[in-house]
């Protein structure tokens, strides 16, 4: 999820956005990556640079990375499990036979 504005300044500012300083959020200005600040104890803010600023901010928390990873390994070991599950199977089906 990402929020993309551009914004033109005539001085050097602080941008302050209404949404809740939360881990995960990532601010780039022209390209570049910036740190985000807190600001007021609860909203976000970034520098910017007098002039026209290309301002992006994006949401990719780390949570969403070991979920990502997790439910990979989740798949991967059930359809092991599945694999063994029926190997085994035919294996008895033939000790039986």
């Amino acid at each position: 999820m990402y929020k993309r504005q551009v914004i033109e300044t005539d001085q050097d500012g602080i941008l302050v956005i209404s949404d809740v300083f939360y881990p995960g959020w990532e601010l780039f200005v022209n390209g570049e990556k910036q740190k985000i600040y807190k600001a007021n104890t609860t909203f976000r803010a970034g520098v910017l640079k007098s002039g026209v600023n290309h301002i992006l901010f994006n949401y990719n928390p780390q949570s969403f990375k070991i979920g990502y990873l997790l439910t990979i390994l989740g798949i991967m070991s059930a359809i092991l499990m599945l694999i063994i599950h029926f190997r085994m199977e035919k294996a008895l089906q033939r000790e039986s036979s």
